[in-house]
């Protein structure tokens, strides 16, 4: 029996341990939805499709066909090499740049949550030293 579009769709949410709630917040759809879809009872729209690519990484073809063996699209060295050349960073970085590239939404929101916090307390500290030189 071929595997339908919905079964696919259970594999990334189950790959990212995320609920039909949580999946279905990312890419705008409801709960309801996410588990008629997983069910096979209706079909994603081209939109949720498109979503569940884009935020997760997910390869269109594997996703909507069920062709080829691996659900997500590597980011291409030749393009990190570049981000890498262009920002003057270690070679070593490499592995940062495509852990984050490649980091499922959540992370990535973490990563950047952490790094808000640190430029936030940087500016703080910095108003604070102005005020009290005034």
């Amino acid at each position: 029996m071929e595997e339908h579009i919905g079964s696919r769709i259970y594999k990334i949410r189950k790959h990212f341990n995320l609920s039909m709630e949580k999946f279905g917040k990312q890419i705008g759809i409801s709960k309801g939805s996410i588990n008629n879809i997983e069910k096979g009872t209706t079909n994603p729209s081209s939109q949720t499709i498109n979503s569940i690519c884009r935020e997760f990484n997910v390869d269109y073809v594997w996703l909507t066909e069920g062709i080829g063996d691996d659900m997500f699209i590597s980011i291409p060295d030749s393009k990190i090499d570049q981000l890498i050349e262009d920002y003057g960073l270690k070679p070593e970085d490499k592995w940062l740049v495509r852990g984050y590239l490649e980091a499922p939404p959540d992370i990535k929101q973490q990563v950047a949550d952490y790094l808000w916090s640190i430029v936030n307390r940087e500016l703080a500290k910095r108003e604070k030293e102005k005020s009290n030189k005034k």
